[in-house]
């Protein structure tokens, strides 16, 4: 069966408070991540592109673009193929959904809903990851049992290959996320004392809080080199198109679509993380 392989990543916003707040804290109050002055309430959805309406920027972050970077038909490397630079989309607002260790332990949470779309060169490619019970009904994410949702859940890995991955993915010089975070500090402060800043109250509360902030360690410094592996394969509903014609067979939508992603390294300051994984396509 030939199969369309789609290589992606980019930096991703995930914006939440951590414990021992609850997961539905608006603002951060206990923990050590916090929505700032000017900003709206956090809301834990992943979101993978700067056009996306729920994007909060902050300065010095990393831009929030997730894309194909390269194509494989077969196992063959297509580098000039049109998909290279395709936009790649999880839709429906997805999160995090450990609920404070009520579904899952930090650092091993399902992503729901699962609804991925790659879109370029004229190419859409839709579909969705659905559990369904005996009767093919869907099953609403609060009432999958543990057993059916295993499939969904990542293996949190932070082996010294992981971590050397998520560090170069980020550009932590010398693998020292410490040093990493008192560089951004350091940056911070000299923004706040940039003309028209300092004196700008929204702002320099906003530099004020991202500061102190980063004076935390602990989960703020371990989770840098944390990443999550999700392996399984999108069982549901599904779309395709090709406009162009450049997809060398046809997408079988109702067959299941292997995925594997990786998400980690989480810049708690900037609150992103970095995705990296493969979808494959089968072609009739």
């Amino acid at each position: 069966m030939s199969a369309l392989n789609l290589a992606f990543e980019g930096f991703v916003q995930v914006r939440l408070a951590t414990d021992p707040d609850p997961a539905d804290e608006p603002r951060g109050v206990s923990g050590w991540t916090h929505a700032v002055a000017g900003e709206p309430d956090l809301d834990r959805v992943l979101v993978l592109h700067e056009d996306d309406p729920r994007r909060v920027a902050r300065s010095h972050g990393p831009w929030a673009d997730v894309t194909v970077r390269s194509v494989t038909m077969d196992g063959t490397a297509a580098s000039q193929h049109p998909l290279v630079g395709a936009r790649v989309d999880l839709l429906d607002a997805p999160k995090f959904e450990g609920r404070n260790w009520i579904i899952a332990s930090d650092g091993a949470e399902p992503i729901d809903p699962v609804h991925l779309r790659v879109s370029g060169a004229g190419v859409v490619l839709d579909k969705r990851d659905i559990v369904s019970g005996p009767d093919g009904a869907e099953i609403p994410f609060y009432r999958i049992p543990p057993d059916v949702l295993a499939r969904r859940m990542p293996q949190m890995q932070t082996d010294e290959t992981a971590r050397a991955e998520v560090f170069a993915a980020l550009g932590v010089p010398g693998g020292d996320p410490v040093a990493w975070r008192a560089e951004r500090k350091k940056t911070l402060l000299d923004e706040l004392r940039s003309p028209g800043v300092a004196h700008d109250v929204v702002q320099s509360t906003a530099l004020r809080t991202r500061i102190l902030d980063l004076d935390l360690g602990g989960p703020a410094v371990g989770t840098v080199g944390v990443r999550m592996l999700y392996r399984f394969a999108l069982h549901g509903p599904g779309t395709a198109s090709d406009a162009q014609g450049i997809l060398p067979g046809t997408p079988k939508v109702d067959d299941d679509w292997p995925l594997e992603f990786w998400v980690g390294g989480w810049d708690a300051d900037a609150f992103c993380m970095f995705m990296r994984g493969t979808l494959t396509v089968p072609l009739g």
